[in-house]
C-alpha cells in the first residue's frame, strides 16, 4: 500500500539528523494512533521536532515522522467492505465537500486502495474512513485508516449517507443491529434504506 516515506519513531530514540534528511522538509511528526488530526504537527526545520514529538507524546508514545505531502486529500469510507462514498476535504479548515469532482476511473482507483486499506487492517467487516491524498503528479497516499470515524450528524459519514440517499436514522438503526447480531450491513439506497444481509 502507498504510504508517505516515514520513519518510526519510539519515545526514547530521538530523530536522527539522517532520518530527517531522508524524509526531507517539510515533515509531519504524529502519534502512531490517534484521530482527528490530535497531536499532528507539521515541521517545517529542525528547531522544531522537540515541540512536535512532545505534543505527540501526549496522544501515543509510538511516532511517526513522515514526508509532507502537497496535493488533494479525500476522505473514503468503507462500510462492510464496500465504498460508500468519498469527500473532498480542504486542507486548509477541514471542511469537506459531497460529492468530489474526480473523474470515475481516478474515483474507482481510489475507492479500490482504499478497499484494500480497511482489509488489511482488519476492518473490511465495519466502518472505516480512509484518508487519501492525491499529490500533483497524480500518485495516490494512504495517509490514515480511521477504525471509529465520527457518527454525528455534521460527519463526512451522514454527508455520504445523504448523497447516496440513505437516511442517516437507518445506518444508525443497522450497526446497532449488527452490534447485537454481528451482521454485516450492505448498503442498498432507497425506500428501505439500509439492508441488512
Amino acid at each position: 500500500l502507498p504510504v508517505p516515506t516515514s520513519v518510526d519513531l519510539c519515545c526514547e530514540t530521538p530523530p536522527t539528523e539522517a532520518a530527517l534528511s531522508v524524509l526531507g522538509w517539510p515533515c509531519v511528526i504524529k502519534p502512531r494512533r490517534g484521530a482527528h488530526g490530535v497531536g499532528v504537527t507539521r515541521v517545517e526545520r529542525a528547531g522544531e521536532v522537540a515541540h512536535a514529538i512532545d505534543l505527540a507524546m501526549s496522544i501515543d508514545t509510538d511516532l511517526i515522522i513522515e514526508r509532507a505531502l502537497a496535493g488533494r486529500e479525500l476522505q473514503v469510507m468503507v462500510v462492510g467492505g464496500e465504498v460508500l462514498g468519498m469527500a473532498d476535504v480542504s486542507r486548509d479548515d477541514g471542511s469537506f465537500v459531497v460529492p468530489t469532482s474526480l473523474s470515475r476511473g481516478r474515483a474507482d482507483g481510489i475507492a479500490r486502495l482504499a478497499q484494500r486499506a480497511a482489509h488489511v487492517m482488519g476492518l473490511a467487516p465495519h466502518t472505516a474512513r480512509v484518508d487519501v491524498l492525491v499529490d500533483p503528479d497524480g500518485n495516490e497516499w494512504l495517509l490514515e485508516v480511521e477504525p471509529l470515524p465520527p457518527l454525528h450528524r455534521e460527519s463526512a459519514l451522514q454527508r455520504l449517507l445523504v448523497a447516496e440517499g440513505i437516511r442517516f436514522t437507518d445506518y444508525i438503526a443497522a450497526c446497532v443491529d449488527r452490534l447485537r447480531e454481528g451482521r454485516v450491513p450492505h448498503l442498498n439506497a432507497g425506500a428501505h434504506g439500509v439492508a441488512l444481509h
